[in-house]
């Protein structure tokens, strides 16, 4: 009988270490979601993507160099978008530094999928514009994007691939 009890008791134990152990896990897995875009390319080759905003469709040029989650002045006029004043300066390839205005976060539409950018910014991009030959080059998706959702580039299947928090 005794021994019978610790076997039970046993088994009881496994499966309860089991369970506790496996949770987080599972809470994580129910937490995040992958999803992957297709990926264009510019005349230039940069990598793009095309996103909606309510109803418009967008260009967003994937840039890991850029500091910030862009959209461009031409795009913000275009969309109506509210700016708000900041003290924050930044600086294009090849141009001075201009002022940034500050946009509340946005919902953008990726494959169907809701996804909202907080900390965007709007950055006068027509220099880039015409570099790439992407029009209308419509803003960018910036290091916080890529380092916030974990994106990864596949090259073989022109697809970004990033995590949802849900």
């Amino acid at each position: 009988m005794k021994r019978t009890y610790l076997t039970t008791v046993s088994v009881i134990a496994l499966v309860l270490m089991l369970f506790t152990t496996s949770l987080p896990a599972q809470q994580v897995a129910e937490k995040t979601k992958e999803l992957s875009i297709p990926f264009k390319f510019s005349p230039s080759g940069h990598q793009y993507v095309q996103i909606q905003y309510k109803g418009k469709m967008l260009n967003m040029i994937i840039d890991s160099g850029a500091g910030a989650n862009t959209i461009s002045n031409k795009t913000i006029k275009r969309l109506k978008l509210k700016t708000h004043k900041s003290n924050m300066q930044g600086a294009g390839v090849g141009k001075g530094h201009k002022a940034i205005r500050a946009l509340d976060p946005m919902t953008f539409k990726m494959d169907g999928e809701e996804v909202v950018l907080s900390g965007m910014v709007g950055f006068e991009l027509a220099h880039l514009e015409n570099g790439i030959g992407l029009k209308p080059l419509d803003g960018l998706l910036g290091a916080p994007f890529l380092k916030d959702h974990n994106a990864k580039l596949d090259f073989s299947n022109n697809t970004l691939t990033f995590t949802m928090n849900n």
